[in-house]
């Protein structure tokens, strides 16, 4: 598939890039590959993005839908004044995609992965790219820029809120507060066995990693990214970047590239 962006006489040089994730919706303002402006929900409703949207001058905008409705792109479609590139199985990136199945890769895994190489600083290392969002996922490139795949798990609220609705008797908890190793009362018992366990987890891949791969740089994204960041450190040598806005410029990344070699 190929796709064009075309930069509008007098709207400016303004890039709006949109993530619609599972359970929330980010987008930014970029000009050239800096963040301008950013506007987050905790909801999939595109009413805010749309006012917010109105109110600018984009030149070019793209977005990414790994949740939400079609109905939502269309929305932000009927408000621009410029084309919109929706990215999917099938546009363009600038990594080589090893996937086996190109068209049921999450759009988000692979707007963090183009993130991670396009914005490394080091050359010729691997990369490892663990998004700590609705769901916990983990992405690995080559230092040539080959995407080979990676893994996906549930997230910390996904874990915390599987076991309060999948027992009898267990509480929903909430994710900040003590994780002890041995934990006397039954609500820091699961706050521990669910957060320390999903930093161990990250930890043990991380080694695996290293241990596979040699020199690997580890990007820490999603929501939760602050969340785990001192916690993974502690229990790893690795270099780690943390950065909340992965997908986001991973997607302006993709734009840019669209409109540089298409």
């Amino acid at each position: 598939m190929y796709s064009f962006v075309v930069h509008l006489p007098g709207m400016g040089t303004n890039k709006l890039v949109v993530d619609i994730g599972n359970t929330a919706l980010k987008a930014a303002l970029f000009d050239g590959s800096q963040i301008t402006d950013k506007l987050y929900t905790g909801s999939l409703n595109a009413d805010g993005l749309c006012r917010w949207v109105e109110q600018l001058h984009i030149g070019a905008a793209i977005v990414g839908r790994s949740g939400g409705t079609e109905t939502m792109v269309e929305r932000l479609r009927s408000v621009l004044r410029c084309p919109l590139i929706k990215v999917d199985g099938q546009t363009r990136v600038p990594l080589k995609n090893n996937y086996q199945v190109p068209q049921t890769l999450g759009v988000d895994r692979m707007a963090a992965a183009v993130g991670a190489w396009t914005n490394s600083k080091e050359g010729g290392k691997w990369l490892m790219v663990v998004d700590v969002g609705t769901c916990m996922t983990f992405e690995y490139v080559s230092p040539e820029g080959i995407y080979l795949g990676g893994a996906i798990a549930p997230g910390l609220r996904m874990r915390l809120k599987a076991m309060a609705e999948g027992t009898a008797t267990l509480p929903m908890v909430d994710a900040g507060g003590s994780t002890d190793d041995v934990e006397r009362n039954t609500e820091d018992a699961i706050r521990s066995g669910v957060v320390v366990g999903m930093a161990d987890e990250i930890a043990s891949r991380i080694d695996r990693a290293k241990n596979r791969y040699g020199d690997v740089l580890v990007f820490l994204t999603g929501g939760d990214c602050f969340f785990f960041a001192d916690i993974i450190k502690k229990s790893t040598f690795a270099d780690i970047i943390t950065d909340p806005h992965l997908v986001l410029r991973g997607l302006n990344c993709i734009l840019d590239y669209q409109n540089e070699h298409f």
